[in-house]
């Protein structure tokens, strides 16, 4: 196939990650601790009590400092490399933990959710983070999705 890639051994991933910035390699470890705890979540609860729970999780931890302009790229990004390393980390598991570092780390996120349909007349769901009118996470072909109404918080 063109343009794929062969697979990072083991060693060139340690190796990336300890040639990371300390503040990568926080973000990093935090992103993938938040989207192993919502994955396993997601298996027991429902996604109102994850997303509820997540978002209860980050007002009670979070930094007192203001936010910095690039720590929700930061995030971003972190929560994104995570995802490769979680199994099953969809774009709701991972929305849900990039709305919970946003807002721990001060920013005013929000998860959007979206449906298509695909080749075949199958609805498809999509979920995205969005902070300050930006989207921040899941940006894909987000043209296909007919955005749902944004849910009101309840927790």
């Amino acid at each position: 196939m063109i343009g794929a890639r062969a697979p990072l051994s083991v060693g060139t991933r340690f190796r990336r990650f300890f040639a990371l910035p300390a503040e990568r390699k926080r973000a990093f470890l935090t992103a993938i601790a938040m989207l192993v705890g919502v994955r396993i979540a997601l298996w027991a609860a429902t996604v109102e009590q994850v997303e509820s729970s997540a978002r209860r999780f980050a007002r009670r931890t979070r930094d007192t400092r203001p936010p910095t302009p690039d720590s929700a790229d930061r995030i971003a990004w972190a929560v994104g490399s995570a995802a490769r390393f979680v199994p099953g980390a969809t774009c709701l598991a991972q929305a849900i933990a990039a709305e919970a570092l946003l807002i721990r780390a001060g920013h005013p996120a929000e998860i959007r959710l979206g449906v298509a349909k695909d080749g075949r007349g199958r609805i498809e769901a999509h979920a995205w983070t969005v902070v300050s009118g930006r989207v921040i996470l899941g940006d894909g072909d987000l043209k296909r999705y007919v955005p749902l109404e944004p849910r009101t918080e309840r927790a």
